[in-house]
């Protein structure tokens, strides 16, 4: 009974004993076949430190042609045009491309502090109508993936005592962007940097001045009040030779200079 665990024992040294000297030999016969896994190994860590350094080299080239791009842009955008405004004051200002920006009295504040801002503010404005001048100020016109009709793009920017300047909660600046053909259901966008690229988003506020209400928040007043009002209709009343007598009912638009259109009589 003892005698079989003896010789399985036996015959299992005897083939490990055969398996260590036939790769003996084989090493023997043939020297390099220790080294063909080494050889392999560093065939393999030499290509993948390659595939690294090609890695490596598009990051770095790729950096550099954004950089690249950037330069030119910085180098290419339109020059600002700068405005110093009195903050207690009511303000128009009319840039060069005849953007006209009306700002009301102590409408900025400090941006870090939110404290209304002192002294003279100083106004930075850059007017993009052109489309080339879009083109080389690197700016998009896409609102969320979707292709804009532009009129026109401004950056505008204020600063007191070297200070940044917010506008104040609650209050906005009137922006009257020149046009020579007037276009239908135009909005006023802001425009939100990503990823270096400029995304429009609408401003929910805004609303195309073309349009025309029937009904409005706040009604347009005559210049100079309802006394200068009847003293106009006075004075350009004209009598017919019939005498007629009643209530005459028309219908008017006022535009967004202010001034009446598109009278109609809609009732005798």
């Amino acid at each position: 009974m003892k005698f079989k665990p003896v010789l399985l024992v036996v015959f299992i040294l005897g083939i490990s004993s055969c398996k260590n000297e036939s790769k003996e030999d084989n090493l023997k016969s043939n020297p390099n076949a220790s080294g063909l896994k080494t050889e392999k190994k560093t065939v393999l860590e030499d290509s993948l430190k390659k595939d690294s350094v090609a890695v490596d080299s598009s990051k770095s080239s790729l950096a550099e042609d954004r950089k690249l791009l950037a330069d030119f842009f910085i180098k290419n955008d339109k020059k600002p045009q700068f405005f110093l405004i009195n903050n207690q004051k009511d303000t128009t200002i009319i840039c060069a491309e005849k953007t006209k920006i009306t700002i009301k009295a102590n409408s900025f504040v400090f941006l870090k502090t939110g404290k209304e801002a002192t002294g003279k503010i100083k106004i930075s404005v850059k007017e993009y109508y052109a489309i080339s001048d879009m083109i080389l100020g690197g700016l998009s016109t896409t609102s969320n993936g979707k292709l804009l009709e532009t009129g026109g793009m401004l950056d505008i920017s204020a600063t007191a005592n070297g200070e940044k300047c917010d506008l104040k909660k609650g209050t906005n600046i009137e922006i009257a962007f020149p046009q020579k053909i007037a276009r239908d259901k135009m909005r006023l966008f802001y425009g939100n940097w990503q990823k270096d690229q400029i995304n429009w988003i609408v401003d929910k506020s805004s609303f195309d001045l073309s349009e025309t209400f029937e009904n409005v928040d706040e009604m347009p007043v005559y210049i100079g009040g309802k006394d200068a009002f009847y003293k106009f209709i006075g004075n350009n009343y004209r009598r017919p030779d019939e005498e007629i007598s009643g209530k005459i009912y028309a219908t008017f638009v006022v535009n967004k200079e202010g001034n009446v259109t598109d009278v109609k009589i809609k009732k005798v």
